[in-house]
């Protein structure tokens, strides 16, 4: 009977373990997948923070022209 009931202990420790590896594997897919989303979105938000800042230069050229003049 002890030996019927180690066996099952493992038996169950074996499956946690393998439930376990899989939800490890599922979020580390998830996480990868948000990376890639997030890096994309940084991308773009760079690129554009670029546009914004080179209309701000040209902006304040135009203005300190116009109070040379």
């Amino acid at each position: 009977d002890d030996d019927e009931l180690t066996e099952r202990r493992e038996q169950a420790n074996r499956e946690s373990t393998r439930r376990s590896r899989i939800r490890k594997k599922r979020q580390y897919e998830i996480s990868a997948r948000m990376m890639v989303v997030l890096k994309n979105e940084n991308d773009v938000l760079i690129a554009r923070n670029e546009i914004l800042m080179k209309r701000i230069d040209n902006l304040e050229t135009r203005s300190t022209r116009i109070m040379v003049s």
